[in-house]
């Protein structure tokens, strides 16, 4: 379509094109629209400004195949020209291909290709005669150092000479037109990348803060308000002090009057809209936004990193604490309890335990728990009791680190769990973490560490639950050992005084009981009365005596490393009771219901011979009883022994706390999973029963 100026009149030459020229820079360069917008009339003022037939404006491109390719973007006709705007060929052509490969060569080397058509080779001429061109110029536009295309300018009423002056003010047209296309390139290019800083900006996670020279926000991102809890823009205006803690204030504002800092960092405190405060890491740099100095600032939440260095901290102290109880003259309850607290404060369980097992048996020899109900640790021991066969157990033996997901449910599964059935619909966790107790290759125990559901423990949890675990480990052995040590010794010891006992104290025994028995004879034989003062001291000297010599007797069993063992707890519990029978004059009576002689492993039955013999010697201590009776059943799991008596009574549970041999029995009751249990009232007697797990065959012996 032809466009007819207000300047149409003017006489064409390199002055009018030159103020067409000027008028182009302005509509380009002075306005903030792109160059197409205005490239109709610009097109038009230098058509009539060279006194043409046709302007136009080609762009290069690259084909499929990587060729150079050019295609016909704007035109301008003069009145009575026909336009070429819907010509196929020109819409996109390969120079080579229609014969123009040397104006490509020119227009790349940034010359002007100029001439008359019956000048050129026949090759270029048919397209121009086909468009009735008599004469043409092209001149190269090259945007950021790169041919980007040209103008074009045909002549169709005549021939025409290009001369220096007109080619000159055709190439000011080109550069400005280039100029322009850069410009909008250029405006593009920045709009886009403000549009990607922006989306940057607005999503990262870390706070952004764009302040001005005196430090009142200018800008800040959702993130920092988000971290922060105020409203988008509610913080614009304000000043450090009204996101920093006052005792922080200082370092900021030093900080940020030493820019730039080229990557240093503080870290301080901020305060949330609610006063709460959180722990940030501070960075800033200048920067220039809006065209005028500005501080950018990045805050990163360190509550993350602070709560990492809390745990560490506490991961180090808890295997501290582990250690520092190693060197404690303690008993292993009492470092195995301080352990499982110490797991659940330092790691982020929410409880523990941890079991001991005997050596060679799955009969457990301690337990301790932290953060579980209250009555799920006897429910566990129960468990025990009743033969274990969780996962847990299975990683034990494997010796490999055990994470149980669902282990409520798990747990529900196996009837042999049902003691702990009652609580687990109700606990909060979900994980379990099994961890093996071992020493030198022999598995003994386990920690066992529970979970919230979507807390589940990462790999470095883990590491630091097994070098607790290791840490628990070598605090057991040590135990044992120590433990064993003493009991070697005590077992030296107690030999020898059993032996100093028996060649000395119990011969003269036996010799005065013997002389006491002589003496009646010889009395009978002389005729003097039995009954009277004489024979009533003699008969009380050789009473005596019988019963100091079956104390001395029981005394040199309990010393005599192994009776126990080789003689059984029924027999061993007759001589006791022998003894104390004699030396009190009180009736003992024991029953053995089993028939035959259960086989217990050693400290089983260390243990229900001391909790009998503290029985019995509470009776004759507190009870005034008249009888004692010592009985000793049992069924296919369990071994029970009862001590009762006729006594006054009391009352247990006021008892327990200051009594230490109630204390102990207890003790020895937990250490062999055994169940005991005291009956007893005011005026009603006394009968204390233990309940043990009997965890090897019977075998008959004879007693």
């Amino acid at each position: 379509m032809a466009v007819a100026p207000e300047d149409a009149n003017r006489v064409p030459g390199p002055d009018a094109v030159l103020a067409a020229v000027l008028f182009a820079a302005d509509r380009f360069l002075a306005s903030a629209e792109p160059w197409e917008t205005n490239i109709a009339e610009v097109l038009a003022r230098l058509g009539t400004a060279a006194g043409v037939s046709r302007v136009y404006i080609f762009e290069n491109h690259l084909d499929a195949h990587g060729r150079q390719c050019s295609g016909q973007r704007y035109e301008w006709v003069a009145e009575g020209i026909t336009s070429q705007m819907d010509n196929p060929l020109l819409r996109g052509f390969d120079y080579v291909d229609v014969g123009w490969g040397r104006w490509a060569e020119l227009l790349v080397r940034r010359d002007v290709m100029v001439g008359n058509t019956r000048d050129f080779p026949a090759s270029e001429r048919p397209e121009l005669d086909a468009e009735d061109i008599k004469s043409i110029a092209l001149v190269p536009i090259h945007v950021e150092g790169l041919w980007w295309g040209f103008i074009g300018f045909d002549e169709c009423a005549a021939e025409r000479e290009w001369l220096p002056n007109d080619v000159a003010a055709l190439r000011a047209a080109a550069d400005t037109l280039g100029a322009a296309i850069q410009r909008t390139r250029t405006e593009r290019r920045l709009r886009a990348q403000q549009a990607q800083y922006r989306a940057v900006f607005e999503a990262t996670g870390d706070g952004l803060v764009i302040s001005d020279l005196d430090g009142r926000l200018v800008e800040a991102n959702p993130a920092f308000h988000r971290m922060h809890a105020y409203s988008p823009g509610e913080l614009a205006g304000t000043h450090p002090e009204a996101w920093t803690h006052p005792a922080d204030l200082t370092t900021v504002t030093e900080f940020l009057s030493a820019l730039p800092h080229t990557g240093a960092a503080i870290r301080v405190r901020h305060i949330r809209k609610d006063g709460t405060t959180f722990p940030v890491e501070v960075r800033a740099d200048s920067v220039i936004f809006s065209g005028e100095p500005h501080t950018l600032t990045v805050v990163r939440d360190a509550t993350d990193t602070a709560n990492a260095m809390d745990l560490l901290q506490r991961r180090v102290a808890a295997l501290a604490r582990v250690a520092s109880d190693m060197v404690v003259d303690q008993p292993l309850e009492t470092t195995l309890r301080n352990a499982v607290a110490t797991v659940v404060r330092a790691s982020g369980g929410v409880a523990a335990a941890v079991h001991v097992m005997e050596r060679d048996s799955d009969r457990l020899r301690f337990l301790a728990t932290d953060g579980l109900p209250d009555g799920y640790e006897e429910g566990l021991r129960a468990c025990w009791g009743l033969g274990v066969d969780s996962p847990a157990v299975s990683a034990l033996r494997e010796q490999r680190v055990e994470v149980i997901r669902g282990a409520p449910a798990r747990t529900l599964a196996r009837p042999r769990a049902k003691p702990i059935h009652r609580f687990l619909p109700h606990v909060d966790w979900d994980i379990l973490v099994a961890v093996p107790l071992g020493a030198m290759g022999q598995m003994f125990g386990a920690l066992h560490v529970y979970y919230l559901p979507h807390d589940e423990p990462a790999d470095e949890e883990l590491r630091f639950l097994v070098a607790f675990a290791d840490q628990i480990a070598v605090a057991v052995e040590n135990a044992t050992l120590l433990a064993e040590g003493r009991q070697n010794a005590a077992l030296l010891e107690r030999q020898r005084l059993a032996r100093e006992l028996h060649d000395s104290v119990s011969q003269a025994l036996f010799s005065m009981t013997l002389h006491a028995r002589a003496a009646e004879l010889a009395m009978e034989k002389q005729g003097i009365d039995g009954n009277g003062p004489l024979g009533r001291a003699v008969a009380q000297l050789r009473e005596l005596t019988q019963g100091a010599l079956a104390e001395m007797r029981a005394l040199i069993f309990e010393l005599r490393p192994g009776a126990l063992a080789e003689e059984g707890l029924i027999s061993a519990v007759r001589k006791q009771a022998a003894a104390i029978a004699a030396r009190e004059g009180l009736p003992i009576v024991v029953v053995d219901e089993t028939g035959e002689r259960p086989v217990l492993d050693e400290e089983g039955e260390e243990h229900l011979y001391r909790i009998v013999l503290e029985a019995l010697h509470n009776t004759v201590k507190h009870a005034d009883a008249q009888r004692i009776t010592v009985s000793v059943s049992r069924t296919e799991s369990d071994l029970t022994v009862v001590v009762e008596d006729d006594g006054r009574g009391f009352d247990p549970a006021a008892a327990f706390p200051g009594h230490m041999g109630l204390g102990t029995m207890r003790e020895r009751a937990a250490r062999m999973g055994a169940d005991l249990r005291i009956v007893s009232a005011a005026g009603a007697g006394t009968s204390v029963m233990v309940t043990a797990p009997i965890t090897k065959q019977m075998e008959t012996t004879s007693r």
